[in-house]
Parts: C-alpha cells; sequence; structure tokens
C-alpha cells in the first residue's frame, strides 16, 4: 500500500470509534497505521469490551485459567477444592498484577477471586460443577470487568488423580510479564 484514497478529519474520526471502526491513517513519521483499539461493542457506551486490550486481557485470563485448572475434574466439589482454586487462581492474577497488567496501587484494588458457596447453588455442587468468579480492574480501579469461569469437579466418591497447584498458572502470568517487557513487533491495534 503505498498511500490512502481518502483522509479522515477528527470529526469522521469520531464518528467511526464511536461505532467500534479503527480507521486508517496516514501519519507523518509513522507511515500508514490503524487509528483505534475499540471493537464492535464500541457502539454500547457502557460496554466493558469496547477496547481490544480490555478484551484481550479477559481473553488471556480466561483461556490461562481453563487451562490450569483441568486438574479439578479429579477433586471433590467442596470447601478444599475452592479454597485450592482460590489460592491457584489468587497467585495467578497477583503475577499479572505485579506485571502491571491491572490498574490499582493495591490487589484488593486490582482484582478479585470468588468460589464459595456464594457463586455455587446446591444443584450445582451435587452435579461436580465449579462456578468462579473474576475481577479484574483494566481500566480505571476498583472498576471491575466480572468473567464467570465454569469447570467440571468430581462427583460421588473421591477419585485420586492428578494434583494440581498454582505452578501452571503462575507460569502463565510470567509468560505475560515477559511480553510487556519484552514486545515484539507486531501490528499496530
Amino acid at each position: 500500500m503505498t498511500g490512502l484514497a481518502t483522509h479522515l478529519g477528527a470529526t469522521d474520526l469520531d464518528a467511526l470509534n464511536r461505532v467500534g471502526v479503527n480507521a486508517l491513517r496516514d501519519l507523518p513519521g509513522s507511515g500508514i497505521v490503524c487509528w483505534g483499539n475499540r471493537t464492535l461493542a464500541a457502539s454500547n457506551a457502557a460496554s466493558e469490551w469496547k477496547y481490544l486490550p480490555v478484551r484481550r486481557t479477559a481473553l488471556f485470563i480466561e483461556t490461562s485459567i481453563r487451562r490450569g485448572m483441568g486438574w479439578t475434574v479429579f477433586e471433590p466439589n467442596d470447601e478444599p477444592l475452592w479454597a485450592r482454586v482460590r489460592t491457584s487462581v489468587g497467585a495467578f492474577l497477583m503475577e499479572l498484577f505485579r506485571a502491571g497488567a491491572f490498574q490499582g496501587r493495591t490487589a484488593e484494588e486490582s482484582w478479585f477471586v470468588r468460589c464459595d458457596r456464594g457463586t455455587m447453588t446446591a444443584a450445582d455442587i451435587q452435579r461436580g460443577i465449579l462456578n468462579l468468579d473474576i475481577g479484574f480492574a483494566p481500566l480505571r480501579p476498583a472498576e471491575f470487568v466480572v468473567l464467570r469461569i465454569s469447570f467440571r469437579a468430581a462427583t460421588g466418591r473421591h477419585r485420586k488423580g492428578l494434583q494440581g497447584g498454582d505452578k501452571p498458572l503462575v507460569n502463565r502470568a510470567r509468560q505475560f510479564r515477559s511480553m510487556r517487557t519484552n514486545p515484539t513487533p507486531g501490528p499496530a491495534t
């Protein structure tokens, strides 16, 4: 591409941003760049998903937790499991907080983890459904994006199996920190 057919003014750019369109601009010294970081949810001003970095962070967190919590299928769905899940996910989110992924001066302003009788019904527990609520503050301290992630846990008798821990999740958080401190060149967002 050698140039743009049309150059947009501030009014045009503002209108496009409101509906989630990231326009191409030809900037002196930078060349042609994608101007903006909005998703199509940007047309809903109240949407927590209107910015790409928020959505990408949420997807990273959810995918990492799902991958790291596979061991829960071998554990009975009760308080000891919930405590281990809170500890494991809490260690992961603390590493992300230390890497600068969230807003806030303290962990309490930046993220939370809930996995207890308040996140699951008696029917969920009986069916082996483990619900985990996590919140993180990507834009402003104490303004949380909340994710509910559900897993399967063992039902009936305790089944011996894999022993879980926070090591896989903490390793994913360290990968995140490495990406932030050693970014690789890529397309503009």
